[in-house]
C-alpha cells in the first residue's frame, strides 16, 4: 500500500495535473455561472503549463539537483569493491513485448560497463525489482543482468538483487548482499538528478559510496534562443521529473531514510 501511495501522491502535485484541476474546476465554475472565478482558474491552468513547460524552468529545476554531483571522469574515481547500478531505463518484456526495451536513463548500465572495463571494480551489483509484481516474470534487475552479459560482462562478475522495489529498499537489500560477500567501499551508477537522494540513503545506511553520476539532463546546447524560452512538452517532463525528485526528497526526510 505504501508503494502505491508514494506514486500516487505525487500525481497530485505534478504540473499536468494541477492544471487538468484547475481546467476541470474553471469549466464547473464556468457553468454554475461563476465566470469571474472560472476566469481566474482557468488563467491559473495556462500559467502553471506555461511555467512548468518552459525550457529555462526545468533547467533550473533539474541543474539544481544535477549539479550537487556533477559526472567524474573515470581516471578520477576512486578503486572500489563494487559497482552498484540502481534499477530503472528498462522496461521488462511485458506482452507484446519480445524483448527488453531502454529507456531514457538505461545509460547508466552502460556507464557500469565502462567502469567495469577500466578495471575500477570487478564487481557489478544490480539492485531493482518491479515497483509491481508482474507475475511471471523477473524483476528488472535479472533482465538487467542479462543484458550486461550480452555486453560481454562476464556471469561470475553480476550480482543481482531483485527484490527492491524504491530507492529506499535498494539500499537496504543492497547492504545485505555487501555484506554477505564482505565488500565495503561501492562506486554509486544512477541518473544525475536522482543522485542526492540515492547517495543520501545509502549514506545513511552506512554503505561507504562515491557517486559515479551518469544520464545527464541539463547540458550546455548550441541552439536558437527562442528554443530555451518557447514552452515545450519536453520540457514539461523535465519539470515533473525534478519535482518528483524533490517530493522524494521531502517524503525520505519525513521518513526518516535520509
Amino acid at each position: 500500500m505504501e508503494i502505491t501511495l508514494s506514486k500516487i501522491i505525487p500525481l497530485l502535485i505534478y504540473p499536468f495535473n494541477v492544471a487538468l484541476w484547475c481546467l476541470i474546476l474553471a469549466f464547473l465554475l464556468w457553468i454554475t455561472k461563476r465566470r469571474r472565478l472560472g476566469g481566474f482558474f482557468l488563467t491559473l491552468s495556462l500559467m502553471v503549463l506555461a511555467v512548468a513547460g518552459n525550457p529555462r524552468t526545468a533547467e533550473y529545476l533539474l541543474g539544481s539537483l544535477e549539479q550537487q554531483y556533477p559526472p567524474v571522469a573515470i581516471s578520477k574515481l576512486p578503486q572500489a569493491d563494487a559497482i552498484v547500478v540502481l534499477g530503472g531505463g528498462i522496461d521488462i518484456p511485458l506482452p507484446p513485448r519480445q524483448h527488453i526495451d531502454l529507456g531514457g536513463s538505461a545509460d547508466r548500465y552502460l556507464h557500469a560497463v565502462r567502469l567495469f572495463k577500466a578495471k575500477i571494480a570487478p564487481l557489478i551489483v544490480l539492485s531493482g525489482g518491479n515497483v509491481f509484481p508482474q507475475p511471471g516474470f523477473d524483476g528488472e534487475a535479472a533482465y538487467a543482468a542479462q543484458l550486461l552479459r550480452d555486453w560481454s560482462v562476464p556471469a561470475e562478475s553480476i550480482l543481482v538483487e531483485s527484490q527492491s522495489r524504491n530507492t529506499y529498499q535498494n539500499a537496504v537489500e543492497t547492504k545485505k548482499l555487501l555484506e554477505k560477500r564482505h565488500l565495503k567501499k561501492v562506486l554509486l551508477v544512477t541518473s544525475a538528478a536522482h543522485m542526492p537522494r540515492a547517495l543520501a540513503v545509502f549514506k545513511r545506511q552506512g554503505i561507504d559510496a562515491t557517486p559515479a553520476t551518469t544520464d545527464v539532463l541539463v547540458v550546455k546546447r548550441n541552439e536558437p534562443t527562442a528554443l530555451r524560452w518557447l514552452p515545450n512538452i519536453s520540457a514539461l517532463g523535465g519539470t515533473t521529473y525534478a519535482i518528483h525528485e524533490y517530493f522524494g526528497i521531502w517524503y525520505y526526510r519525513l521518513r526518516d531514510w535520509i
